[in-house]
């Protein structure tokens, strides 16, 4: 079955990514999204980021607001496509997973499909790992959900 990537659109939050968004930009590309399908809400970097990201000949425009979530409402508003995933620009997330993304939440009967980061030594701080593991915890507890990773920078 084709998956049509077409059908989807990518959004890339950044802030000073210079160093990863060409190898974030390469592989989303490198799984067939078409490059107009590509949108990075840039808020308001000042390492070149924009202009790395403008080099690949995606969408790159200026974040409305602040926040990671303002970058996602701004993205959207140039998206044309019915199906979506939201990628960090910092390639903590590999983009060659966005098929599977897709192919879930156009079979498995679902809204949202949500990245998982695997944490084991020296991925994250102890510190960090321990947070998010506990933050984890209580949004499955208030919500009764089953989350591995509720920061999760990647999801669909």
């Amino acid at each position: 079955m084709s998956l049509g990537l077409s059908e989807l659109a990518v959004i890339i939050p950044t802030l000073n990514e210079v160093k990863a968004i060409g190898r974030v930009i390469e592989e989303v590309l490198s799984v067939g999204v078409p490059g107009e399908n590509v949108v990075v809400v840039d808020g308001g970097s000042t390492d070149g980021t924009v202009e790395a990201a403008s080099s690949y000949g995606v969408r790159v425009v200026r974040q409305e607001g602040r926040g990671k979530a303002d970058a996602v409402r701004t993205g959207l508003k140039y998206v044309r496509t019915p199906y979506v995933v939201v990628m960090d620009g910092d390639y903590t997330y590999p983009a060659r997973y966005i098929p599977q993304l897709l192919e879930v939440l156009r079979e498995g009967g679902c809204d949202l499909v949500v990245g998982a980061r695997v944490f084991g030594e020296g991925s994250q701080g102890v510190l960090f790992r321990f947070g998010n593991r506990a933050l984890t915890a209580f949004f499955d507890l208030m919500f009764g959900v089953r989350l591995r990773d509720v920061l999760s920078g990647m999801y669909a």
